[in-house]
Order: C-alpha cells, then sequence, then structure tokens
C-alpha cells in the first residue's frame, strides 16, 4: 500500500476545513480540527500542519511555539485572512514554514505543501546520517574516519590526507580545521599543481616590492597569511623536488624568508596535505623526498572511493538532487526507485564530484517531475563515451611507446564500438568494417571478452 502524507488542518471555521480537506485528500491523510489541540499532534505526528492566525481567542502561533520546543519534525503552515506584514514575519521568525492568505487557492495550497515535505525528507535525511561540512555518511569506514578526524583535531600534527580525485579530501581537511583550536583562525588552501614554477615561493613565502619584474608592491605569502591557522596543501604529490625542499624548510624551520627581503619571519602554522598519488612509491622513484613525506604524514587519513562506500551513494544523491533544485530555482524533482538503483549499480570512476555532476545534468534534462530509469541510462552513457574519449585523447597525447599506444586505442575503441552494439560481434564488426572471425582474433590478442 502507497504511504500518504499526514496533514492536520486546524481551523476555527467548518467550511475552510471541508473545503481544505477536499483539496487535499486524494492525495493525502487528512485530518481535520476546530480546535487547537497540542495532543491531537502528539497522537497523529503529521508531517505538516496548517493552522489558522486567529481561532476564537487563541493564536496559531502557539502551534508553531510547540512544534519546535517539543522537537516535532512537523512543517507549519500557517492560513490566515489576516495577512498584514508583521503577521507574516512573526510567523517565519517562530519557524513556520509558508504563510497562505485566505482565500486559499488550491494550487498555491499544494505547492507549499509539496515544497514542505520535500524540506521535511531533506530534515529528516539529515537528523539521521552525519552530516558535518556535506560529508554526509551512513558507512562504516567513513564513520571511523570522522572518529579519526575528531581525535586528530585535537592536535596540531599535521595530517596527510589520500584518496582518489573526487573523495573529498577537501572537505576533511576543512573539517578538521573547523573542529580543531585553530578555527578562528585562516584556513588558507593552496593547489600545489595549480602553482606556475616561477611563482611557487612568491605565491607560499610573499614577496617584497621590487624584487623582480612584475612585483609592483609587496605581498604576503600562503604561509604568513595562515600564521596561528592551518595550510592545506592539496596535490602536495605534484610540487618539483625543488620545491619540495624550499617546503621542507618552512615546515621545518617554522621561518620564511620572502622573496627580495631579508627579514627572517616565524610563522606557526598547521600543516595538511592532500594527494591522490602513492608518495611512497614517489620516494622509492626519488620523485618525492622522503624527509618532506616524515614531517607531513604523522596522521594519514585513508579516503575510500564512492564504489567501496555504496550504501552513501543514495544519500548523496538525494542531497545533491535537494541542494541543485533550491540552488538553481528549479522545480522540485524526486529520483524514482529505479533511478536509485541504476545509481547504486554504477562505479563512479570521478567520485563523489562525479555523482554530483551527473545529479546536476539530470535536473537540467529530465522533462518530468520524476527522474527515471531512462533519464539516468542517458546521462551515464553520455559520461562513459566522453570518459572513452578523453582516455583516447590522453593515450595520443602522452609519450607512449608507439605499439603500446596503438593497442590501447585499438583496445578502447573496440570496447566502444561493443558497448554501443550492446556486445554484439556481427554488428561491432559491421560498424569496424571488418569480419566477426577478424574481430574475434583481434579481441583474444588484445585481452578484451
Amino acid at each position: 500500500m502507497e504511504h500518504k502524507y499526514r496533514i492536520l488542518v486546524i481551523d476555527d471555521e467548518p467550511e475552510v476545513l471541508i473545503s481544505i480537506k477536499n483539496i487535499l485528500q486524494d492525495e493525502f491523510e487528512v485530518k481535520i480540527s476546530k480546535e487547537l489541540k497540542t495532543s491531537l499532534i502528539q497522537d497523529i505526528l503529521p508531517d505538516v500542519i496548517l493552522v489558522d492566525l486567529k481561532l476564537g481567542n487563541k493564536d496559531g502561533k502557539e502551534i508553531i511555539k510547540f512544534v519546535k520546543e517539543n522537537g516535532i519534525k512537523s512543517q507549519v503552515i500557517v492560513i490566515s485572512a489576516h495577512s498584514e506584514i508583521d503577521n507574516i514575519v512573526d510567523s517565519i521568525k517562530l519557524g513556520a514554514f509558508d504563510f497562505i492568505e485566505k482565500p486559499i487557492s488550491p494550487t498555491r495550497l499544494k505547492v507549499s505543501i509539496k515544497n514542505a515535505l520535500e524540506n521535511l525528507r531533506l530534515k529528516k535525511l539529515l537528523d539521521t546520517k552525519l552530516i558535518s561540512e556535506n560529508i554526509i555518511t551512513q558507512s562504516p569506514k567513513m564513520k571511523n574516519i570522522i572518529k579519526l578526524v575528531e581525535k586528530s583535531a585535537t592536535t596540531s600534527f599535521p595530517v596527510l590526507i589520500l584518496g582518489e580525485s573526487g573523495t573529498g579530501k577537501e572537505r576533511i581537511a576543512s573539517l578538521i580545521h573547523n573542529l580543531s583550536k585553530r578555527r578562528d583562525k585562516e584556513f588558507v588552501k593552496i593547489n600545489c599543481s595549480a602553482i606556475p614554477s616561477e611563482l611557487f615561493e612568491s605565491e607560499l613565502f610573499g614577496h617584497e616590492k621590487g624584487s623582480f619584474t612584475g612585483a609592483y608592491q609587496s605581498k604576503k605569502g600562503k604561509f604568513e597569511i595562515a600564521n596561528e591557522g592551518t595550510l592545506f596543501l592539496d596535490e602536495i604529490g605534484d610540487l618539483s623536488l625543488d620545491h619540495q625542499a624550499k617546503l621542507l624548510r618552512a615546515i621545518e624551520y617554522g621561518e620564511i624568508t620572502k622573496i627580495g627581503g631579508r627579514e627572517t619571519i616565524k610563522v606557526d602554522v598547521r600543516i595538511l596535505s592532500a594527494t591522490n598519488k602513492n608518495l611512497e612509491n614517489m620516494v622509492e622513484n626519488k620523485t618525492f623526498r622522503d624527509d618532506l613525506l616524515y614531517r607531513i604524514n604523522v596522521i594519514t587519513i585513508h579516503l575510500p572511493p564512492l564504489r567501496e562506500r555504496k550504501e552513501d551513494i543514495r544519500l548523496l544523491a538525494e542531497f545533491f538532487l535537494n541542494e541543485t533544485n533550491q540552488k538553481e530555482g528549479l522545480p522540485l524533482k524526486i529520483l524514482s526507485e529505479e533511478a536509485l538503483k541504476m545509481l547504486e549499480d554504477y562505479n563512479y570512476p570521478g567520485n563523489i564530484r562525479e555523482l554530483k555532476n551527473i545529479i546536476q545534468r539530470l535536473v537540467v534534462l529530465s522533462e518530468k517531475e520524476v527522474i527515471t530509469k531512462e533519464d539516468v541510462e542517458k546521462v551515464l552513457s553520455t559520461f562513459t563515451d566522453n570518459k572513452k574519449q578523453e582516455k583516447i585523447m590522453l593515450i595520443l597525447s602522452n609519450p607512449l611507446p608507439p605499439n603500446v599506444a596503438r593497442e590501447e586505442f585499438e583496445k578502447i575503441y573496440i570496447k566502444y564500438h561493443l558497448d554501443k552494439n550492446k556486445n554484439s560481434i556481427s554488428k561491432t564488426a559491421y560498424s569496424l568494417g571488418i569480419l566477426p572471425n577478424n574481430l574475434l582474433r583481434r579481441m583474444k590478442e588484445l585481452g578484451l571478452k
């Protein structure tokens, strides 16, 4: 049996009660009352309460206060013929979700209730799951990581955050800072892979006016700006060995010197670093300094990819859906159960960032209120095609040995046509302009099944 949301209507005018019940009863379970009874709310625990502002000698605002003070999750919508601005402002300040003027428009009423229910659904989601800095999870792995984050926040030790691209490393860094004693000071972020080599020292340590061409005024570096706060070094694995040596000195001695400056500046900075690279392998290959690694990974946090925390996909999808709807002011949409299952089955090479992008596309591209399995299929097929094209371009642009590059290209090209033709050998061979037997032979040589 389909679940119906419970709506409680409180109004001292019988004709209003009957009118609202007739408007809503096909879609909702509607209870009506001529009296302001708080006990009724506790008995039926409605999802939405519609309450008149004036109930004889009683004030409908009492319901808003009662709901708030008792931690009841109901959304309250005030209905009233008295639409003075003070009434509206007071009701909203007390915690009412909306204010509807009498006589009531059926369309306006349904839209308000729908929005209230969507807001309620999100609130319940946020109340029952771990949410901090938009870290949404019910995954045991992630809950253990949050515990480690909380412990590390009580210290000033350096933390190294490891994980694939898009797993939320910056959010974890931000959470550590916001839970720490340094939270009232600066949290300074710098993307190590995005700093031009010639500007590295200026970005991190600052420069004096006239110290080089274009230095028209003195500038503070990231270390000085982050003094007594936190410096987040994202993509630290992309630093050159020369830059690593300069960074190590600043961390080791807690002091910097601006380009063109003579004064040594003492800095008290907590270092948080992140990378999607294996730094231990880089140390072995002599592309990352072992002494720098020891300095930055007193505490190490490994973030799992989204495919290893499948239980969070539904939560994250619904959160991003709500966020996109509200941020863009688009008509509210929901994901069908089949659409959610398809999203849960996808592997997300781009992790949480990719899921968010997929949801944003679905909100824009789906034409109906309910996002269907077919909508998800279309978006995912576009995604996978784009990924394959990106991989092809990467192979073509990288200086691989010619035979290796050609084989990699062939694998992707054949796999692309197999997927397009639903693994039909005959159709794929036709697409490629070769005989089926030749295709099978080449697939075997390339290790394709």
